[in-house]
């Protein structure tokens, strides 16, 4: 049976990209990171407010309290891409595969927005990107009101577990022992009232090399493990935790892995910040086809990727 020729027009363009985007599967990711906001100029302050003290026993008069508020901005940048198709190939593609091109844009294009947030997240430590309460989003000393001083910079002098044999090649059992030593500390963070932030967390994404899989998704999948004990990040599962493992290649440390709390609301680590939506278009036709004889497709979104709760993610060194 003759394969059905896709044309390279109008429909056909945007139809593969956006089946590209979305088959690119990494929205669930970046929603799992970030809060999605939708913006209209050039850039948008955000207003992170300071959490309160627990309610006080009424004496017959309120006690009025004013949360300190601090700021973070988020500059949009415009991306673009464009493919020159020639008339004539356009025309005599006869096995579709200039409309399998324009969905490769697509799906480059969502690879593309999580390499943004990715960048962020590798970035966090360098001094210049900033969270709201003013320190480097991976930082030793964060402290607002009555929290304390507190770290999302973790080593093995936090967390004793993250000292093992090979530091790039932990086995599960020691994946197991370092995963759970970095949630406790996520869960014991406090907000500026000094009051839990994420004791009531219960799903957390683990983002590292792809060298880092084999030993983590173990940790998170296996029953037992090879010295036949019970797996204890799978028997709090049925507490209602849950985890998740993202591999990123670009990630280029071999020991360093990020544990994220996902399930925080109103706050996540990162702003996913969109001014335009991923947008394709097919210029074709009139004079500039006839003098070029060629066509254009052209992609653009606009936006930023920007830092939101420090306290919703480490990073830790295992050494």
């Amino acid at each position: 049976m003759a394969m059905a020729r896709k044309i390279l027009n109008q429909g056909t363009v945007r139809d593969e990209f956006y089946a590209g985007l979305e088959a690119s599967d990494y929205a669930a990711v970046i929603d799992k990171l970030s809060v999605r906001t939708n913006s209209d100029v050039e850039q948008e302050v955000y207003g992170w407010y300071e959490e309160s003290g627990w309610p006080e026993k009424f004496e017959g008069r309120l006690q009025l309290e004013q949360p300190k508020i601090h700021n973070i901005t988020v500059k949009n940048a415009e991306y673009r891409k464009a493919l020159q198709v020639r008339s004539k190939e356009a025309r005599r593609d006869q096995t579709g595969s200039w409309p399998r091109k324009v969905q490769e844009m697509g799906a480059n294009f969502g690879g593309f927005q999580m390499d943004l947030l990715m960048d962020a997240m590798i970035a966090g430590a360098t001094s210049g990107n900033s969270s709201y309460d003013g320190q480097t989003f991976f930082d030793t000393d964060h402290s607002l009101g009555d929290s304390g001083t507190q770290k999302n910079i973790l080593t093995a002098s936090e967390v004793g577990a993250l000292n093992v044999a090979t530091a790039a090649s932990p086995t599960p059992e020691e994946a197991v022992d370092a995963l759970m030593g970095v949630v406790g500390e996520i869960l014991g963070f406090l907000d500026a009232g000094g009051k839990p932030l994420n004791a009531n967390a219960r799903a957390f994404t683990v983002i590292a090399r792809h060298s880092l899989w084999a030993p983590f998704i173990t940790a998170m999948r296996a029953n037992n493990l090879d010295s036949g004990e019970t797996n204890i990040v799978r028997g709090i599962q049925a507490d209602g935790f849950t985890f998740d493992f993202v591999p990123w290649p670009l990630i280029s440390s071999t020991t360093q892995f990020y544990v994220a709390r996902t399930d925080g609301v109103g706050r996540k680590p990162f702003i996913f910040q969109e001014e335009t939506p991923a947008t394709v278009d097919l210029i074709e036709g009139g004079e500039y086809e006839d003098l070029n004889e060629q066509k254009v497709v052209k992609a653009a979104w606009d936006g930023a990727i920007g830092y939101g709760e420090p306290l919703h993610i480490v990073r830790a060194t295992l050494s």
